[in-house]
């Protein structure tokens, strides 16, 4: 598809690609399944900690990746909710 059609176009408010939201969640998925398999035959605390350490940190990533995903999608809406009210309501002159 050629950068200049309008399928390539995206409009202003629409949200990011959900690649930016895929691929931490991805990660951060496998992460949390290795720590629970690393630690599921484990009996003693001292033996799950690697692994809840690990299983946090891919909950944590997920939670950043999925944050930062809706960070963007908000800006970009408040950006679109701005140029519309601009081109929408009069100005307000006393």
């Amino acid at each position: 598809m050629a950068a200049s059609s309008p399928l390539a176009r995206r409009r202003p408010g629409a949200p990011p690609s959900l690649i930016a939201a895929a691929i931490p969640s991805a990660i951060g998925i496998a992460l949390v399944v290795l720590g629970w398999a690393s630690v599921a035959n484990e009996a003693a605390f001292d033996d799950q900690t690697v692994g809840f350490n690990v299983a946090l940190l891919g909950a944590l990533v997920v939670f950043v990746g999925c944050g930062f995903y809706l960070f963007v999608f908000r800006r970009r809406i408040r950006r679109r909710l701005t140029v519309l009210r601009s081109a929408t309501l009069p100005d307000e002159e006393d």
